[in-house]
Parts: structure tokens; sequence; C-alpha cells
């Protein structure tokens, strides 16, 4: 596979394993009984500050800009894109506990490795190229 093949492939991969983890409890947790459906329900606890949830919103949002950006070569939304992944990390120890199931753990975790693929081969000699 060539390198601009993995680097689409990652991405697009990346985006939609994001934006299945982003709506999973509208598609999987009708399934779960109440019980499991509160604890899922229990997020912030312990944490350093009340993050506003216009704040995730607007995470995503610059997700999926920089998921464009990245895919149509666009270097400035490359810069939002690595700037919202980093983001999404560095926030996780401070928003305190947060239950999630396993297959939404997969989804966060797959899409946050491949759109380091994608961040690292958007430098590799190959990709940059195409940035403009």
């Amino acid at each position: 596979m060539k390198t601009l093949d993995t680097y689409k492939a990652s991405l697009i991969i990346s985006c939609v394993f994001l934006v299945l983890f982003w709506f999973s409890p509208w598609w999987s947790y009708e399934s779960l009984d109440y019980e499991t459906q509160s604890i899922l329900a229990f997020r912030g606890h312990g944490a350093y500050f009340s993050i506003p949830t216009i704040l995730f919103w607007l995470y995503l949002a610059a997700m999926l800009v920089g998921y464009i950006g990245m895919f149509l070569y666009i270097k400035s939304l490359r810069t939002v894109f690595i700037s919202a992944t980093v983001f999404g990390i560095a926030i996780l120890p401070l928003a305190g506990l947060n239950v999630i199931t396993g297959t939404e753990a997969f989804l966060a975790d797959i899409s946050t490795l491949l759109a380091g693929v994608a961040i690292g081969l958007s430098f590799s000699s190959n990709v940059s190229e195409s940035f403009h």
C-alpha cells in the first residue's frame, strides 16, 4: 500500500470511528438494562473543573473540520487537526471519572491511534509535499 493510500485510509477510518464513538450512547445503550445505563451516565466525578458540554461539541466540530482539511491537504487545517487531537488527549485527566463500554473504548482508542498515524504521515516527504 502506498503512503498516500495509507494516509487517506487512516484518516477515513479514524473519522468514522470517532463519529461512531461520539454517538455510541444513542445506538449502543438501548440494549443495556437501566442499572448499566445509569452507571454509564456517570461522568465528571473528581474533575478539576466542570467542563461545559458545548466544549465537547466544539471539539467534535474542530476534529471534523480537521479531518476534511487533512483529506484535502490544507496546511492550516492540519494545525487545527493536530491541536484538536492533542486537546482531546490532554483533557482526559482533567475531566474526572468517565465510565464507558468496551466498544466505546475500542472506537476511541483506534480513532486516536489512526489520527496519530495520519499526523505522522502528514509530515512524511510523500504526503507533506501535497499540503498547500
